[in-house]
């Protein structure tokens, strides 16, 4: 369910993930300066069915204001990573890149390559 400290792209990214039978059951403290956070979600149509989002930091971006980092990422893995993702083929189920291009293309993508791999049993 969303709520007031999502960012836009956040709540659009999980009203499109609630629309494919996904919803947000966790979410976990990032382990490092990598990830600003990682989600974990769970099939309602499959409950065994999870896969972990993190939410990438990019790593050029310095914030001496104290403001949010800029996300350049989201993956969606099936285990919580614990070091930073960096795209290699097989590493990811999905993979949205938020830095170049229209936002709703790739998100529409990004929920087709994670239905397509089916998320974990587990």
């Amino acid at each position: 369910m969303p709520d007031a400290s999502m960012k836009t792209y956040q709540r659009q990214l999980l009203r499109a993930l609630e629309e494919a039978h996904w919803e947000l059951v966790g979410a976990i403290e990032p382990p490092g300066w990598w990830a600003q956070a990682h989600w974990r979600l769970q099939r309602r149509d499959a409950p065994g069915r999870h896969v972990f989002l993190s939410f990438l930091v990019d790593p050029q971006s310095e914030r001496s204001d104290g403001s949010a980092p800029l996300i350049w990422a989201v993956c969606a893995t099936p285990v919580l990573p614990r070091e930073r993702p960096i795209g290699h083929p097989g590493e990811a189920l999905a993979w949205l890149d938020m830095m170049k291009g229209q936002f709703a293309p790739k998100l529409e993508a990004f929920v087709n390559d994670l239905e397509a791999s089916g998320g974990e049993a587990g």
